[in-house]
């Protein structure tokens, strides 16, 4: 199985100097699935994820001179995990982030200095136990 979106902003604004901030042009997931069964009635699933987010602007100007213009950036997550026969418990490992990307996620110029707010979306990788009772 395959989920993927795509996304396409096509915004308009009034100044023709002017840019939508903080608005990227294209955005994309694709997450495909693969999941078998086992003899005994469980389940295993093996899952990733990518994302991806083009450039955009900080502010609604362009202006190369104001610092403010936001590279586009990539995602990676994967999961791989046993669900029981009875769908009460399951045991997986997973990552997310797992290319440890780093990036911006706003930027505005104070007009002293570029503010920066940056992701603080380290790679995570872990072993994950659920249960429902």
């Amino acid at each position: 199985m395959i989920h993927s979106t795509l996304g396409y902003i096509d915004a308009e604004v009034d100044d023709p100097v002017a840019v939508a901030p903080l608005t990227p042009k294209i955005t994309l997931s694709i997450s495909p699935q693969y999941s078998w069964f086992t003899s005994t009635g469980g389940e295993f699933v093996f899952s990733v994820d990518y994302s991806y987010r083009g450039d955009m602007y900080g502010e609604p100007t362009s202006d190369p001179g104001r610092f403010t213009e936001i590279a586009s950036r990539d995602l990676f997550n994967a999961d791989f995990a046993y669900h029981s026969k009875d769908g009460r418990w399951s045991l997986g490992i997973y990552g997310k982030n797992v290319t440890d990307e780093r990036y911006d996620n706003a930027r505005l110029n104070t007009g002293d200095y570029v503010l920066i707010m940056l992701s603080n979306d380290a790679s995570e990788f872990g072993v994950r136990y659920t249960t429902r009772f």
